[in-house]
């Protein structure tokens, strides 16, 4: 059995290969993600927790109940509890009956300031099932210090902590994530993004563009892009190879405002990936704004250490 990377708000494991996202919601603080196969089903789900204000007997309580008024008149029985642990943290393990074998894992996570709760259901605990809990569990990461993972639907990159999601779309079509981070002052309002965007089916729907990446941005993105980056321009374009790719980076710049005076720099990353049939264009932006009395100044250099940092992270096959 294959499994691949899933990461996504700060959390990361390993799961089989043929597990499809059917449903995704949330943030950072408080989300749910659920997974099928014919193998089985794994649902994941989040919520902020600052204090403990709640045990995880309670928890434990609280998401039967909810597991029966889905069921109705099914019974469900617990077969087994028992104390393990998850990445570090002290947890608690159900062993679920209902029309199915469902195990089901809950912690706190004081790092992150969250309760978890990872829950299987499979018809069987069998050899396959077994292999599947035990990989998801053991790779299972949910705080750390190092930059996030972001990795679903056959990409992945990695962004500083501080980057949250704001952002997304998910489309057969294509797909796009946002990332930002902010910071705020008294006189100053300042944020970076990463706008990640991806085109599936990228011969067929742009079949004269998709193999020049500053052609396809002219004839068919930077619309798109303006949408967000309504004064954006782009004034350098250097070609590059990317993953075996032909890819270019463009640079830009804007400006807006009067009496609080608005400042932006652009780095944007465009190519095809022939393995995955997709067009990829990656956005990073560092935008400031200051009242007139007040110097305007931006770090590009910082802009230019994360948009490489983010660049050099990207899977996109």
């Amino acid at each position: 059995m294959k499994f691949v990377e899933v990461g996504w708000n700060g959390i990361f494991f390993e799961a089989p290969e043929d597990f499809r996202l059917l449903n995704e919601r949330g943030n950072f603080k408080d989300g749910y993600m659920r997974f099928e196969s014919e193998n089985g089903i794994l649902e994941l789900k989040w919520e902020h927790a600052p204090r403990r204000t709640k045990s995880i007997s309670e928890v434990a309580s609280e998401f039967i109940k909810q597991l029966g008024k889905k069921y109705k008149k099914m019974k469900i029985s617990v077969k087994k509890t028992k104390a393990t642990r998850v990445f570090k943290h002290h947890a608690s393990y159900m062993g679920l009956k209902t029309n199915m074998e469902e195990p089901t894992y809950l912690w706190h996570c004081d790092e992150s300031k969250r309760i978890i709760l990872c829950h299987f259901a499979f018809k069987s605990m069998n050899e396959t099932s077994r292999e599947i809990v035990k990989r998801v569990i053991e790779t299972f990461k949910c705080h750390g210090e190092d930059p996030n993972t972001w990795s679903l639907l056959g990409f992945s990159f990695k962004a500083p902590p501080t980057f949250l999601l704001t952002d997304r779309k998910m489309t057969v079509g294509g797909s796009h994530l946002l990332l930002v981070e902010r910071e705020t002052g008294l006189y100053k309002e300042m944020r970076r993004e990463i706008f990640f965007q991806y085109y599936s089916m990228a011969n067929i729907l742009f079949k004269d563009d998709y193999k020049d990446p500053v052609k396809w941005m002219e004839n068919n993105y930077i619309k798109n892009l303006k949408k967000r980056y309504r004064k954006l321009k782009f004034q350098e374009v250097e070609p590059r190879r990317f993953r075996r790719h032909t890819a270019a980076v463009q640079k830009g710049a804007s400006k807006s405002g009067f009496f609080w005076r608005g400042r932006s720099v652009y780095t944007n990353l465009t190519w095809y990936c022939s393995k995955s049939n997709r067009m990829y264009s990656v956005t990073i932006s560092s935008h400031m704004k200051k009242p007139v009395f007040s110097k305007l100044e931006l770090d590009e250099k910082a802009l230019e250490n994360l948009a490489e940092t983010v660049f050099s992270s990207i899977k996109c096959h």
